[in-house]
């Protein structure tokens, strides 16, 4: 699928990792005066063109304009240049011109979908055709939190209580959570299309530890200006996933399952937070070890 080369109007891309504070970076960027974000977080875009089911999107957007105009009619003064978006959103042709004209020409723009992280080579390389200018934003979770969190996704719906150890197996298991766990194959796929320059790699701790540092940097990366007035409740969660207490085993598995990618991570990224992970995840290996069987 090779479209003509023009101006596009995407500027970035926040490609996960889910559950690793997106949501949160969608509500500060959209508050940047020079940001343009789309109005719906997570159009999925390119990863429903990979797994060719762009009409199931379709229905999605048609009932998140739906709800839209729903919230707008309800408004004293409803916001039509939302309603707006949303129709064009809700008929969006299926091609790269199509997704590109959600984007606004006279600000920076950027889309922030976490299952772009699993996309395929050949996907990215499509991305890189289309956007060879494309700057991208990966956030990065402990791998165990990041599993158990991502797997309580799938359960939002339901009642804590009822969540089983077998469906929290099952879940945590499962082909699309090991696939958004895969830092190192997310960055592999995405850096052998894209230059280092390209890419602000980002960590969950970080975020909670000083999220205005955090901002600070991605407006550098952006090459845009950073006013701390510009973003408010930044230490607001916006999306809290429902938990319940994991089973030990669950987690000693989780990580001795991921010993190997924390070693990786803090050879790649060598500072205070990929260390902390690694000693963490030891501990739990050998507190383990350390019981009674």
């Amino acid at each position: 699928m090779k479209e003509t080369k023009r101006q596009p109007n995407l500027n970035f891309l926040g490609i996960g990792a889910q559950k690793a504070a997106t949501s949160w970076l969608h509500s500060q960027l959209s508050q940047h005066p020079d940001i343009f974000l789309p109005h719906r977080k997570e159009l999925h875009f390119f990863d429903s063109l990979e797994r060719q089911d762009f009409e199931h999107n379709k229905l999605a957007y048609m009932r998140s304009l739906g709800r839209e105009i729903n919230k707008q009619i309800s408004n004293e003064k409803p916001d039509l240049k939302r309603i707006e978006w949303y129709f064009r959103l809700a008929n969006m042709s299926n091609t790269i011109s199509g997704y590109d004209s959600l984007f606004s020409a006279e600000r920076i723009s950027g889309e922030i979908t976490p299952a772009y992280a699993a996309l395929k080579s050949e996907t990215v390389a499509l991305i890189k055709n289309n956007y060879p200018n494309l700057k991208i934003i990966f956030i990065m979770r402990d791998p165990v939190d990041r599993a158990i969190s991502g797997a309580f996704q799938g359960f939002r719906t339901i009642n804590p209580d009822d969540i089983t150890k077998d469906m929290i197996l099952s879940e945590i298991n499962s082909n699309h959570q090991r696939k958004r766990n895969n830092y190192r194959k997310t960055i592999k796929t995405w850096e052998s299309h894209f230059t280092g320059t390209q890419f602000c790699y980002l960590f969950y701790d970080d975020i909670k530890r000083d999220s205005l540092a955090v901002l600070k940097q991605i407006c550098h990366f952006l090459e845009i200006s950073y006013k701390e007035e510009y973003f408010v409740s930044t230490d607001e969660v916006v999306y809290k996933t429902p938990k319940k207490n994991i089973d030990e085993s669950i987690v000693l598995d989780l990580a001795t399952q991921y010993q190997e990618l924390y070693e990786w991570l803090e050879k790649r990224f060598p500072n205070e937070t990929t260390i902390a992970w690694r000693l963490n995840n030891e501990k739990i290996i050998q507190g383990s070890a350390g019981r009674p069987s």
